[in-house]
């Protein structure tokens, strides 16, 4: 489980959204520098991310197999007025040695973390998770 440690403002089409927060990654399948989930097994695999939108901003986001244009799963919100979270969970197969990462389709703005001591939240604004379901 990884986490925006701060807002991305303007998020362009293919750009990896880089969660940097690491919360668990054990197995070390995780690279927090680039984003990328890199499987060790081939087998089926879980994919979920939660992420934050502010009012009045757009938020297209994928998940992406081994390349940038190859999308599996999409999270959007389209110029809401209020704060709103948008969701999604996939599963996938996989090959070992497959990359699994998030891109951003359009300009788009995620929420990271703002850390108020009333909102016991910290930087969840924003997060995704990924693991091993089976392996074949």
């Amino acid at each position: 489980m990884a986490a925006l440690s701060a807002d991305l403002v303007h998020c362009t089409r293919q750009q990896a959204v880089i969660f940097d927060a690491v919360k668990l990654n054990q197995g070390g399948l995780y690279n927090p520098a680039h984003g990328i989930f890199r499987t060790n097994v081939s087998g089926t695999y879980v994919f979920t991310a939660t992420l934050s939108a502010s009012p009045h901003s757009n938020l297209h986001v994928a998940f992406v197999q081994n390349t940038a244009d190859n999308e599996f799963a999409y999270v959007f919100a389209e110029n809401p007025n209020v704060w709103t979270e948008h969701s999604t969970t996939v599963l996938v197969h996989l090959a070992a040695g497959d990359e699994v990462w998030m891109v951003c389709l359009g300009d788009s703005r995620l929420e990271g973390n703002y850390n108020h001591s009333w909102e016991g939240a910290g930087d969840f604004h924003s997060h995704i998770s990924g693991f091993l379901l089976s392996a074949d």
